[in-house]
């Protein structure tokens, strides 16, 4: 329970300290600017429109409209507090479903199961955006939350149970239908498990809650439309965004080889918990392959995963020495408490970057096309010990950038690397457009030929071939640019880095 205290108020902590990310920028927008609350793209009375907008043309998921209204009308300090509590929360109903809550002999492998949680599920996959947080996180707390009191028959007024219902199925549809499904499982199994009037009404709004977010028009309109297909051949797709799945598999097969491990492994199928964790997480493994994305697609594969295994462990009976169990809930709290706190540097980095585009901002007039020449946060350059957990703004994330510009009520941004502060932006364009090259303060040359328009692949984005740069290695595939326009009228190409558009994967 300490180390669950501990690490609640790390993770709020470093909620409060990153900078908003990604949609989170599109989310405070909604109802909100930089000059007041209520002034966003919709207006406060308008607010009951803008939900049925977004279950059509974006996705049901009733996470994101809670994630809309926190940021819109909230305190950041306030939202860092939902944010972090959700993700403490979270790993304390995993502990309980997986049976090892508070039993005696189980504190080194709760302190395991928490340490897991910190470093094998997919954090790095935006980490400290507050979208992703209560699209994963929170709901996964609720969802656990909600399976836990029908469980263990607690008895709640059904006034509490049913909205409970109605939210955990309605939260996100990757945690939902999986759990959906294992519960027709154990129903179909017939263990003789008959839930009471209140629990069959939660049941009932689950189920409503389903069918809202996974009817959503906008879910199924995005099914296959990454326009860079998936982000890895799907074996390691799987693998990075879930290994926690491929891990319980191991043990099942481990088991199964010996007449030993097959009659234990008979004693835990037979338990309810095991089983419908056990279903859920091979449903929601099909949610992760038909994603594309590798990271957070596997995070309920890995959460119920999680279930499965501790369940194994609650019913193995093996027990460890007092010393070693000390030693391992010694080392696993230290490794959670410092892998949560690890990426603060980087953070604070971060978010230096987020204030000086605010102020740029802030201070040009509406209709003008603001440069910022800054050196942004590297997070491909990350120290090895932050385990690759900063997600940092880049200059080519023009649609994060955009984001920004809209919340300060501008129409556009441009971020350039500080180098070229002292570059007169006309004769860099001049000598791009003539093929020839350009030498910038840093040492660093901008080589390429602009191509022509037939060989634009997608708006405001052209392909130049980069080859070679001093002290970096030399490309021979095309390389992303976008274009600036310069007061003077002329496009500017500014390269970016090749990882940026072929992808890396941020634990290689």
């Amino acid at each position: 329970m300490a180390l669950a205290w501990l690490l609640a108020a790390a993770w709020v902590a470093v909620y409060e300290a990153a900078p908003y990310f990604a949609d989170d920028w599109g989310y405070i927008s909604t109802f909100r600017s930089a000059c007041a609350v209520g002034e966003g793209i919709w207006p406060p009375d308008k607010a009951w429109r803008w939900v049925p907008f977004h279950w059509l043309h974006t996705n049901g998921r009733a996470a994101n409209f809670m994630a809309a209204f926190a940021l819109g009308f909230l305190p950041k300090w306030l939202v860092s507090g939902v944010a972090g509590a959700a993700a403490a929360w979270m790993s304390v109903m995993v502990l309980r479903l997986g049976g090892v809550w508070r039993r005696r002999g189980r504190v080194a492998l709760c302190c395991v199961a928490m340490a897991a949680v910190v470093l094998l599920f997919p954090w790095w996959n935006y980490l400290f955006s507050i979208d992703v947080n209560f699209n994963y996180a929170l709901s996964s707390a609720v969802l656990l939350s909600f399976v836990w009191l029908l469980w263990r028959g607690v008895c709640v007024t059904p006034w509490l149970l049913c909205p409970l219902g109605f939210l955990a199925g309605a939260m996100h549809e990757a945690a939902s239908l999986p759990v959906a499904a294992a519960m027709m499982w154990l129903w179909w199994r017939g263990d003789g498990c008959r839930p009471g009037r209140a629990a069959r009404g939660a049941l009932w709004a689950f189920a409503a809650g389903c069918v809202l977010v996974a009817s959503s028009p906008g879910v199924w309109g995005r099914l296959g439309a990454s326009p860079g297909g998936a982000d890895h051949p799907l074996p390691l797709q799987l693998l990075y965004s879930a290994p926690l799945a491929f891990v319980a598999a191991a043990v099942v097969a481990a088991a199964m080889c010996g007449g030993r491990g097959r009659r234990w492994m008979a004693s835990v199928m037979a338990d309810r918990m095991w089983s419908g964790a056990a279903v859920a997480c091979v449903v929601a493994l099909v949610f992760c392959a038909v994603s594309g994305v590798t990271g957070r697609s596997g995070w309920f594969a890995q959460l119920y995963a999680l279930v499965a295994l501790l369940r194994m462990g609650a019913l193995s009976g093996v027990r460890l020495r007092r010393g070693a169990a000390a030693a391992a809930t010694a080392a696993a709290s230290l490794t959670a408490l410092v892998a949560v706190v690890a990426p603060v540097g980087g953070l604070h980095a971060s978010a230096g970057d987020v204030e000086a585009i605010g102020r740029l901002l802030s201070s040009y007039g509406s209709g003008k096309h603001p440069i910022l020449y800054r050196d942004l946060c590297d997070e491909h350059r990350q120290p090895l010990w932050r385990l690759g957990r900063v997600r940092a703004l880049e200059d080519a994330d023009a649609f994060t950038l955009k984001q920004i510009a809209e919340y300060y009520g501008k129409e556009s941004l441009t971020v350039l690397p500080s180098a070229m502060s002292r570059v007169p932006l006309d004769s860099v364009a001049s000598a791009l457009s003539a093929g020839s090259s350009y030498p910038l303060p840093d040492g660093s040359v901008l080589v390429g030929s602009l191509p022509p328009m037939r060989d634009f692949r997608m708006e405001g984005e052209a392909y130049l071939y980069l080859p070679a740069l001093p002290g970096a290695v030399c490309y021979d595939r095309p390389v992303m640019c976008i274009p600036v326009r310069t007061p003077a009228e002329h496009t500017l190409y500014r390269l970016v880095s090749p990882r940026y558009f072929f992808g890396e994967h941020p634990l290689l």
